[in-house]
């Protein structure tokens, strides 16, 4: 396996912390560089852009990334100098400027629970209002690469996602919930999330999946 020297990453403010999907969908990188050498990778979500930049890292042919947010559009390409990659960066939600253009590789960290963004969000809404349309981002045979949180009802999300996708790679680990989880665990408790009680505080299972279009 090919030793990469890891992304230095910049958070500027207001632009949101590398979350545990960010976090799971890095180790998919690293544990899988040939899904990305020599392929061209568009990364959804960007936030600091640290996903991208390790896709270049891995030698990506070409690397393009959006996001909603214009501040971690200026993040990233911040972000992408400091580590001398290229990386094409736009502001917009999900693909869209890149609608165009079809690539080997989508990676998508897309929001599972509200935020200031998606007020009026339902759980996992944004990554199944994006599955109609995530095939005309990629090529024939590429794949589709998304976090999935298990704080939220992730069986039914993985449910719709099988009807049109094939899994073809998976992992989860254990990771410690976020403070706001922390703040209204009775909520999570009581709904199709997966919580556990490790007494001086609570772990839910993070996944990173690796979609092929059937």
């Amino acid at each position: 396996m090919k030793k990469i020297e890891e992304p230095n990453i910049t958070i500027q403010d207001g632009v949101f912390w590398p979350s545990h999907g960010a976090q799971i969908l890095w180790e998919c990188l690293r544990e899988n560089p040939d899904i990305f050498e020599g392929k061209t990778v568009l990364d959804i979500g960007c936030g600091t852009g640290i996903l991208g930049i390790y896709a270049a890292k891995l030698w990506a042919s070409r690397v393009c990334a959006s996001d909603i947010d214009s501040r971690a559009i200026e993040n990233t390409k911040l972000n992408a100098t400091q580590n001398n990659v290229e990386i094409d960066v736009r502001a917009w939600n999900y693909g869209i400027p890149f609608w165009e253009e079809k690539f080997d590789v989508v990676i998508a960290n897309l929001p599972q629970e509200k935020s200031t963004w998606f007020v009026n969000m339902r759980w996992n809404e944004s990554i199944l209002a994006f599955l109609p349309d995530a095939g005309r981002y990629i090529k024939p045979g590429g794949k589709l690469i998304l976090a999935i949180n298990g704080c939220t009802p992730y069986r039914e999300t993985i449910q719709e996602i099988q009807k049109n996708w094939t899994i073809s790679k998976a992992k989860w680990k254990r990771v410690e919930v976020k403070k706001w989880v922390q703040e209204n665990i009775h909520f999570f408790l009581q709904s199709d999330a997966v919580v556990w009680d490790k007494k001086d505080h609570y772990e839910t299972p993070i996944f990173y999946l690796v979609l092929e279009r059937k």
